[in-house]
């Protein structure tokens, strides 16, 4: 048996006889959060391998399409309709272009905008939010962002009629993300004006009204299903500005009493009744006879030691749970390493963290037989599926409130050597220094 310490070695010894792309083993060299911690743009969201290769399934897809295009030949009978019947997506754009319009003409002296309305930018506008360009855009949104944060409901997605504030983000988004480099560089002309018309929108003043349903029938699932990945990803991107950016967390784990989100597959479906068949499956997991909620699944992971039993109730729990509950974890390491009035125990935090390994040494990722192909590419797990770098990082810290420990136990005085933490700061140095270290003292890598 190797010494505990060596993280290495106990990874070779307890590695499963099954791996796969992002198992523990593999992660324990943090490469994704080596790069996501030194990366800028939305393109960092996914390891940059991984970016490239769909970016060339979306390319290629639109190569094959006008080679396709380029042998047709257009029926006579139909030349005399008129452009709308063409491109439906035509009334879109104009309605994109006349909101951007009205919101850069009454831009307050002090806004963000830099732009002002005039000729030149009526024809870039016009030149970009094409019906082609929107087309375009949104399926290198659907294929390159929305796995990493899949919180529209792509089969009732409609464009013509969807909110044109939401649209434009999509476009946006899509753009930045284009295998093409011009639609991003046009694409950021655009960012400001954007962000103002999102944030003056009436819907943002809105009251959510009704209650969760239930499973007696296939009615509003996937508003259900929305509302529980919204929540889900709120709490996300609060646990990313404290790992990241060492801001104390707006919403604390036991905060989170939402229901554990439901399998993927409820929200890729294409009808209520192929959604509620899906979820009739989820009513035997443990996750819905007990309608365990985040925040209770944490706390049985964080008291003892999971029986195998459990351990396989808990495998069912999906990607984006596993990701739920790790980043939970790194949230209540914040608490402690930041405590002092009282010494902290790690005990909680070491068994979570312990049982959420073996938990996930036992799952099967939802996209194992989902095929490398530009119309499936939507379905494919995104930026949650390095999970197990965010298990290593978590195990990482507590390390280093150990050892800030023991230094504090030998000489509680403090000295002007020691580093002052920084807080809600704007980059990720302190969490690359972090890493980067650990990679050259535990794993001999090269950091320059």
């Amino acid at each position: 048996m190797p010494p505990s310490l060596d993280f290495s070695a106990l990874d070779w010894l307890y590695l499963p006889q099954w791996t796969n792309h992002d198992s523990i083993s593999l992660a324990e060299r943090l490469e994704y959060l080596a790069y996501f911690t030194t990366a800028r743009g939305m393109g960092a969201f996914l390891a940059q391998d991984t970016l490239q290769q769909r970016q060339r399934l979306v390319s290629e897809s639109e190569t094959s399409a006008n080679t396709d295009t380029a042998s047709w030949t257009i029926d006579p009978s139909i030349i005399h309709l008129r452009h709308d019947d063409f491109d439906p997506l035509d009334s879109t754009a104009r309605q994109i272009i006349h909101q951007l319009q009205s919101i850069i003409l009454t831009k307050p002296d002090r806004n963000v905008i830099t732009l002002d309305w005039s000729a030149s930018v009526q024809e870039a506008c016009s030149s970009f939010f094409t019906p082609l360009n929107i087309g375009r855009f949104l399926e290198y949104f659907w294929s390159l962002w929305y796995p990493n944060c899949p919180i529209v409901h792509r089969p009732s997605f409609d464009p013509e009629t969807a909110h044109t504030s939401l649209v434009c983000v999509m476009i946006i988004i899509g753009a930045c993300l284009s295998p093409h480099e011009e639609d991003a560089s046009h694409a950021r002309m655009w960012l400001d004006s954007v962000e103002e018309l999102i944030f003056s929108n009436d819907l943002f003043r809105e009251q959510l009204r009704g209650k969760v349903m239930s499973t007696d029938a296939p009615s509003q699932q996937h508003w259900k299903k929305q509302r529980l990945e919204t929540l889900t990803y709120v709490f996300l991107f609060d646990a990313a500005l404290t790992i990241f950016h060492n801001s104390p967390p707006r919403m604390v784990v036991s905060e989170l009493k939402m229901d554990m989100a439901c399998p993927e597959a409820c929200f890729q479906a294409e009808t209520d009744a192929e959604c509620f068949a899906i979820l009739k499956g989820w009513e035997d997991t443990i996750f819905w006879r007990h309608r365990l909620s985040v925040s209770a699944a944490v706390k049985m992971m964080c008291q003892k030691d999971l029986d195998s039993s459990l351990v396989q109730e808990f495998a069912r729990m999906g990607t984006l749970n596993m990701f739920t509950t790790v980043q939970s974890l790194h949230s209540l390491t914040f608490h402690l390493q930041n405590s002092i009035i009282f010494e902290p125990t790690l005990t909680p935090v070491q068994t979570g963290l312990k049982n959420w390994r073996r938990v996930w040494n036992k799952r099967g990722p939802e996209d194992r037989d989902i095929p490398d192909h530009h119309l499936t590419i939507w379905k494919k797990i995104g930026f949650t599926c390095y999970a197990p770098e965010f298990w290593h990082l978590a195990r990482i810290i507590l390390d280093k409130i150990q050892a800030e420990a023991t230094a504090k136990e030998q000489d509680p005085l403090p000295t002007s050597e020691q580093r002052i933490n920084r807080y809600d700061h704007t980059d990720m140095k302190d969490v690359n220094v972090l890493i980067m270290e650990y990679r050259r003292l535990n794993l001999g890598v090269t950091t320059s």
